[in-house]
C-alpha cells in the first residue's frame, strides 16, 4: 500500500512549497529546498550528458527530450507503485533543466572536438 505521503500530482504544489520556503526566514527550511531543487536539476545533467554520448538515435534534442521526459516518467512511476522514494509531477519538470544543461555540455564538447 502507498501512502499518500509518498506522492503529490498536483502541478506545481511541491515548487510552490520551495518557494514559500526560500523565503520563509528559516534558514534550515531554506537549506532544504535548495538542496531539493538544486538536486533534482543536477541529478540529471549525466542524463542528458550521456544519453546521446552513447545512443545516436537521442543526437536530435527533441528526440533527447521525449526519450528523457519518458524515462523520468517511468522512475515516477516505479517510485509510485513501489512506495520507495516520492512520486511527484514537479519533479518532470525539475529534472529537465538538468537534461537540457547535460544536453548542451555534450554538444560544446563534440564541437570542440570537431
Amino acid at each position: 500500500m502507498v501512502a499518500e505521503e509518498n506522492w503529490n500530482f498536483v502541478f506545481l504544489a511541491t515548487l510552490k512549497l520551495y518557494w514559500k520556503l526560500l523565503f520563509s526566514g528559516n534558514l534550515y527550511y531554506a537549506r532544504q529546498a535548495v538542496i531539493n531543487l538544486a538536486g533534482n536539476v543536477v541529478m540529471f545533467i549525466p542524463l542528458g550528458f550521456f544519453l546521446p554520448a552513447i545512443w545516436s538515435g537521442c543526437r536530435k534534442f527533441l528526440r533527447l527530450i521525449a526519450v528523457s521526459v519518458s524515462l523520468v516518467f517511468l522512475i515516477e512511476t516505479l517510485q509510485y507503485v513501489t512506495g520507495l522514494g516520492s512520486c511527484d509531477v514537479d519533479d518532470l519538470l525539475l529534472n529537465i533543466p538538468g537534461i537540457i544543461i547535460g544536453y548542451f555540455i555534450w554538444k560544446i564538447i563534440v564541437r570542440k572536438r570537431r
